[in-house]
Formats: C-alpha cells, structure tokens, sequence
C-alpha cells in the first residue's frame, strides 16, 4: 500500500497535486490548484476562458483554505492535496447542489461544528488521507443526504456520542486505518440508515456493551486486524439485521455468554486467529440463523459439551488449525444441520466413540494433517450421510475391521500419506460397509502386499491411488468384482512384473478403457507386460525396464526377433 508521501510524489510528478473540479451543470470547471506546476505541461489556451470543450480551466494556483468563490451551481467539487487544516463552520455556503465533495490528501486535522452546513443534496463525502482525529458534535449537521462518508486512513482516536449526528441517511460508513481505540456507548447515534460499517485495522481493545446502538438497520460489521481481548454480554445488542459479522485476528480470550444476543439476522460469522482456549457452553447462544462459522488458526484445545447449542442453522463449521488433542463423546451436540467440517491441521490424536454422533447431515469431514495412530470400531459412527472423508497426512498405521462399516454413502476416502500396513489375515475387512464408494486413496504409506478379498465389495470403485508404496506383487484376481473401475495408480512400487491374470476378473467390455499407471518400478519387461500397451497411458512415454531399454518393447510385443 502507498503511504502518503509515495502519493504526494506522484501527484507532484504528473502535477495533478491539489486540484478542485468543479461539475458545473451541462459543463465542467475545472481548478488545478498547486504550488510548483511544470510549465512544460501547462494547456495553451487562456486560464479564465472556455474552450471548445466547454471547460472553464485555472491552472497552478494554491488554498489553504476552501475557496469562497465556488460557483453555487455546482455538483461535483474536488478540492485534493492542498494544505487545508481544518474545515469551519460553514466552510461551503452557497455551494447548495454539490452532490459529491472529494477532500482527500489535505492536512485537514480538525472538523469544526456544522462546518457542512447548507450541503443539504450532498451524496459522497470523501475525507480519506488527512489528519483528522478531532470531530465535534454537529460537525456533519445539514447533511440530510449523504449516503456514503469515508474517512479512512486518518488518526481518530475515539468514537463517542454526537460525532455522527445528522447523518440519518448514510448506508455506506468507512473508518479503516485510523487510530480508534475505544467506542463509547452509542457512539454510532445518528446513523440510523447505516448498512455496511468497517472498523478494520484501527487500535480496538475494548468493546463497551451497547457500543453499536442505534444501528437497526446495519448488515454487515468489519471488527477485523483489532486488538479486541473479549466481547461482553449484550456488546451487539440492537443489531437485529446484521448479517455478517468479521472479527477475524483479533485477541479475544474470552467470550461471554450472551455476547451475541439479538443478533437474529446473523447468517455468517469470523472468529478465527483468536486467543481463546476453550470453547465453553452456551458461548454462540442467540445465534439461531448463523449458516457459517470459522474458528480457524487460533489456540482452542478444549469444547465443552454443549459450546454448539442453538446452532440450529449452521451448515459450516471451520475449526481448522487449532490445538485440538482429543475430541470428547458429543463435541458436536446440537450440529445436526451441519454439512461441512474441517479439523485439519490440528494434533487430535484420539476421536473417542461418539464424538460425531449427533452429525447427521453432515456431508464433508476434513481431519487431514494430525497425529492419530490408528482408527478403530466405531469412531466414525454417526455420520449416515457423509459424501467425502479426508484422513491424509497422519500417523495412522493400524485400521481396525469395520472402521467405516456406518458409512454406507461415503464415495471419496483418503487415507494418503500415513504409515498404513495391511493385515494379510484380517485385513479383507477393513472396507466393510462402503458399498458407495467410488474414489480411494491409499498412495504414500507403507504397504508391502494387499489382503486378498480387501476390496471385492467396493462395487462401485472407479478410482485408486496404490502409488509411493512398497508394493512387490499383487495376488491373483485382487480387483474382482470392481466394474466400475477405470484407473489405479501403481507407480512408485517395487513391482517386477504385472500379470494380466489379476485383471481376469474384470469383463472384457467396461464402461470405459482401464488405465494403469505403473511408472517407477522395476519391472522385468518380457511379452508378459504386453498387454499393458492398451491399458497404460504412460506406454508410450516408456516405463522403466531393469533388463531391457524400453525403445525394443514394441518390437518385442510384436515378435520381432531382433532384439538385443
């Protein structure tokens, strides 16, 4: 982001620094307004005359102070990099139909009371990249209008009663990048029709309860980049309409219950980067519209039972990149409504039987990136509707029989990069139950061979990812029964040969060509592999022979005699 004085260089350099437009009607006005303008770029026309395209032109002049001769008639005023440190009362009379006024990059500091007074059909105000960080009570009166203000980008410390008063019109408020450290109790008194506020990346510690009053009619609340340590009881209390609330990387340690009473309306929230530890029961009471909630990157390692009551609506959860070790029977109470879940990235090591079991809806479950060992029996029970279940990028070495044997619907598994060896004697039943499953992954681990019969009920399997293992054979008819299937992925084995009996089981005619990645093994490359010429995409960019270059394949499968 450009700083104020990268700005004002370039402004100097193309000399557009400190200039006033003025929009008068039918035609335009226009005041460039500066101290040192280069007079190689000056128009060459006379600076008080119209020229043919009806403007009214005055160059390299300079104010302090706003001009008293802006002519009445007009709607659009620009007055930019000036030296202007403060704007007095009735600083603009005459000036009845301006509807936008643009006073960025100024040295404006103070706003005196009705210093706006007589604007009564202004529309923007524009006060961005000043000094401002005085503003009085009345200093907006008589701007019955205004729609949208922006004061970003100055050094307000303070929000109290009376700042805003008048401005019972405005839908569009923006205040990011001030100083603002502290909001008083009713502070926002007189916006009324406000819609949209944003209070990023200011210097906020503390919030009073009541401190955004009189907003009936505010949607969206930006709280984002703060320093917010906890939100107290009744603090958004009035914003019957809010919709979206971001408190995203604030320090909030604590909140308490009944924070978000009132907020009725409220369909999205953003806790994340916070500094809360556990999630406490009864801690989003009051949020009985919310659809979605994060709670990302932060340092939670506890949920009391009962911290989701009253979700009744969510159907997103983000709890992603916490410090989550275990997740205790009902962790989940009352998210019956809930489609996606991410815990990723966490340490849980150990999910407790019926830790989901009230997920009924849920669709997606991403636990990828932590440290459990082993699955067992019933861990995942509770999730009848689960689609899509990411278990990569752990520990896991042992999976127990029947460990998805609830999940009748699930159709993608990933249980890439662990360290997952197959029991040869009970290891056929690891799969049992997920009769829907169509995409599995089990590349990087550390198998070695695979329990015949392990995927014989998978019926509709299209998909697997075998690659990155230690695989050095594969027993006969192992992927009997799968008609569905249309690739696996076997590279990076240690497999010597690949017989075309392990595939006898398929029918001749499947719903589409099988292709067989066995790129990066050993192979011993002899007519017996021929026939992978119509089952692998890789043929013909070559595979890796330890007995012969792979350019005499195709004259070997065709029974050409001379070869090497």
């Amino acid at each position: 982001m450009l700083d104020r004085s990268h700005i004002k260089a370039l402004q100097k350099k193309w000399c557009i620094t400190s200039c006033v437009r003025y929009c008068i009607l039918s035609f335009h006005v226009t005041i460039y307004i500066s101290g040192i303008c280069p007079t190689d770029i000056r128009p060459h026309f006379h600076p008080t005359r119209n020229d043919n395209n009806g403007k009214y032109t005055r160059h390299c002049q300079a104010y302090n102070e706003i001009p008293r001769n802006i002519p009445g008639n007009v709607i659009h005023v620009e007055i930019i990099g000036n030296n202007i440190e403060t704007l007095k009362k009735n600083s603009f009379r005459g000036v009845t139909f301006c509807t936008h006024l643009n006073l960025t990059l100024n040295s404006i500091k103070e706003i005196g009371k009705k210093a706006f007074q007589g604007l009564e059909f202004l529309r923007t105000l524009d006060l961005r990249w000043n000094k401002i960080d005085k503003i009085h009570s009345y200093s907006f009166n008589g701007l019955s209008s205004l729609a949208s203000i922006d004061l970003r980008n100055n050094i307000i410390d303070i929000l109290k009663p009376g700042q805003f008063q008048g401005l019972s019109r405005v839908t569009q408020f923006h205040i990011t990048s001030n100083k603002i450290y502290t909001i008083k109790k009713n502070a926002f008194a007189g916006l009324g029709s406000l819609e949209n506020l944003d209070l990023t990346k200011q210097e906020i510690g503390a919030l009073e309860k009541l401190s955004f009053n009189h907003l009936p009619l505010l949607t969206k609340l930006d709280l984002r980049w703060n320093k917010i340590k906890s939100l107290p009881k009744k603090v958004f209390s009035g914003l019957t309409k809010l919709e979206k609330l971001e408190l995203k990387s604030n320090s909030i340690q604590v909140i308490y219950s009944g924070a978000f009473n009132g907020l009725k309306s409220l369909t999205d929230l953003d806790l994340s980067d916070q500094e809360i530890d556990t999630l406490k029961s009864g801690t989003f009471d009051g949020l009985s519209a919310l659809q979605s909630l994060k709670l990302s990157s932060g340092k939670i390692s506890n949920i009391d039972e009962g911290a989701f009551k009253g979700l009744s609506a969510l159907y997103h959860l983000d709890l992603s990149h916490q410090q989550l070790n275990i997740l205790k029977p009902n962790a989940f109470k009352g998210l019956s409504t809930v489609m996606h879940l991410n815990l990723s990235h966490q340490s849980i090591t150990t999910v407790m039987p019926h830790a989901f079991i009230e997920l009924q809806s849920l669709l997606s479950l991403n636990l990828q990136n932590n440290n459990m060992k082993k699955l067992e029996e019933k861990m995942l029970t509770g999730l009848p509707a689960l689609i899509n279940l990411d278990l990569s990028n752990q520990k896991i070495h042992t999976i127990e029989q029947n460990s998805f044997l609830t999940l009748t619907n699930l159709t993608m598994l990933s249980l890439g990069n662990n360290s997952i060896e197959f029991n040869t004697t009970t290891g056929n039943r690891i799969f049992n139950g997920l009769i829907s499953l169509q995409n599995l992954d089990l590349g990087m681990n550390m198998i070695k061979s695979l329990p015949f019969g392990i995927f014989t009920k998978l019926h509709k399997l299209t998909k697997i990812n075998l690659s990155s293992n230690n695989i050095t054979h594969l027993n006969g008819e192992m992927f009997f029964g799968l008609r569905n299937l249309k690739e696996i992925n076997l590279g990076n084995n240690s497999l010597e040969t690949l017989s075309k009996k392990i595939f006898s089981s398929l029918p001749d005619e499947l719903p589409s060509p099988l292709n067989i990645d066995i790129t990066n093994n050993p192979l011993f490359c002899d007519s017996g592999i021929c026939w992978l010429r119509q089952r692998s995409k890789k043929w013909k960019e070559g595979l890796q022979c330890k007995n012969i270059q792979w350019k005499y394949m195709d004259d070997l499968c065709n029974s050409k005699p001379n070869l090497p």
